[in-house]
């Protein structure tokens, strides 16, 4: 090959990859900008979203050290970390419950009908417990309940459960933009 035809691949290639980059970077700006961080509200440790519209509380673990062995802080720390570690690797699309070495788990999927991976787990449920509860209590439908290892949080208003739906296998799911969209700004 000659030296001409060497310099117009590796010209093209940087064009392509110049492109990309462009795009990828326009694709994510198009997002809302968003971190998840672990702090308290109303005396318990909660994961909270900072967003442009103020930070929303979207996970409370009052009642989640009792279950584990862990702290209510220790727990908010872990889970807050693995959200923003899955938000930069852009899944954070939907939460759903299923099993995973033999637990049942609350994790997130980028799309529905894709089964939970080890690395996708965010909280692993107490033997007992009824995972779409837990999922519903984690996210604030219900009032939640001490026998559940999550707790949820009050919000002023009942959300709308615009960010729920199931798939044709009956598995419960939440639209994570919508949950953040919804939740309580303090």
């Amino acid at each position: 090959m000659s030296k001409h035809n060497l310099l117009t691949q590796a010209v093209s290639g940087c064009g392509i990859a110049i492109s990309c980059s462009i795009s990828f970077m326009q694709g994510s700006q198009a997002q809302e900008p968003v971190s998840f961080f672990c702090d308290t509200f109303e005396g318990n440790y909660v994961t909270k979203v900072r967003t442009s519209k103020g930070n929303r509380a979207i996970i409370s673990y009052g009642n989640w050290a009792s279950a584990s062995g862990w702290t209510a802080k220790q727990r908010c720390q872990s889970v807050t970390s693995r959200f923003e570690r899955l938000h930069e690797q852009n899944l954070l699309q939907y939460m759903r419950t299923d099993v995973v070495n033999n637990y049942s788990v609350i994790c997130v999927t980028p799309q529905k009908g894709v089964s939970c991976r080890k690395n996708h787990v965010l909280i692993t449920l107490k033997p007992g417990t009824d995972p779409q509860t837990a999922l519903k209590n984690l996210v604030g439908q219900s009032r939640g309940d001490s026998s559940v290892a999550v707790s949820a949080l009050s919000y002023p208003q009942p959300a709308p459960a615009t960010y729920f739906s199931t798939d044709e296998q009956g598995n419960l799911y939440v639209d994570i933009k919508q949950l953040i969209e919804t939740a309580a700004v303090d």
